[in-house]
């Protein structure tokens, strides 16, 4: 392809790229004419885009293109945000992560659960019916807290009682074979913009540094995977990549002059971080 290329700090320049199957293996002139040659004249090349926030959960089901973000160069998307997935989930309850993605993400459920066969109650086979139709993307994704929550506590899950610790363990143990089985990591929501479709925070909403510490000590026994969550109760997360030890001394708002809290903040001075109001009374009952 001739063409300009997008060169970092460089800025743009016009040359040659060299693609073999599914590699780029040369930028620069290359001397020998390939088998198939594009004249990208005019137009800027640039690797595909990683959306790292999206809720195509669903809609890669019936769309595996995932317009529009394939029109605007997107390649890998990433599902499984802001704590809301469809697994891990008990035979039965699948109408209630439809309605959690509806009220969040107004994705309706209804078409949720018309675009979907379901079948599937573990994290892995999620992601095997995800790709056994075939995809135009490739496509990643995280367990979400309120679905492994709800899929361990129940009821429970949506009140302001704190997890036990076979809660906590068993919520770890679900998330370690999700891990084996490829998810990319862990997501959890701490916005009360987020809830059920009644007003009630989404399950995990008011989780106690115990139970995410607990949770994410996986991704730290694995040395990887990813926990994004919101800002606004910031001293409860930390990114899961670190380790264990540093994850506690962050969540307490106590850290080294050096280090930022959860919410991005300084911890020069020790701040800590505001705590979250009770829980709001109320439940979702499962259609």
């Amino acid at each position: 392809m001739h063409h300009r290329v997008a060169a970092g700090p460089d800025g743009e320049r016009r040359t040659d790229v060299a693609i073999d199957g599914d590699r780029i293996t040369e930028v620069g002139a290359v001397g020998e004419r390939g088998r198939r040659e594009i004249d990208a004249g005019g137009r800027i090349v640039t690797p595909g885009f990683v959306d790292i926030h999206t809720h195509l959960d669903a809609q890669l089901f019936w769309d595996p293109a995932a317009s529009s973000s394939c029109y605007h160069g997107v390649t890998t998307v990433v599902l499984g945000n802001c704590g809301v997935t469809f697994a891990p989930v008990r035979p039965g309850r699948e109408r209630y992560l439809a309605g959690l993605m509806d009220s969040v993400e107004d994705i309706p459920a209804d078409t949720i659960m018309a675009g979907l066969e379901w079948g599937w109650q573990t994290y892995g086979d999620y992601l095997r019916a995800l790709g056994s139709g075939g995809l135009g993307v490739n496509a990643g994704g995280m367990v979400g807290h309120s679905a492994l929550r709800y899929y361990v506590m129940g009821e429970r899950s949506l009140g302001a009682a704190p997890a036990t610790r076979d809660d906590i363990e068993a919520m770890a143990a679900v998330l370690a074979n999700a891990m084996d089985e490829g998810a990319l990591g862990f997501s959890t929501s701490r916005s009360f913009l987020h809830t059920v479709p009644d007003g009630t925070p989404l399950p995990g909403t008011f989780a106690l540094p115990e139970e995410l510490a607990g949770i994410s000590d996986i991704l730290a026994k694995r040395d990887r995977g990813v926990a994004p969550g919101r800002r606004r109760a910031c001293r409860l997360l930390t990114p899961a990549w670190l380790r264990r030890s540093r994850f506690r001394r962050l969540s307490t708002g106590r850290a080294s002059r050096s280090a930022t809290s959860p919410c991005g903040r300084s911890t020069r001075h020790s701040r800590r971080c505001p705590s979250p109001s009770p829980a709001r009374s109320g439940s979702m009952t499962p259609s």
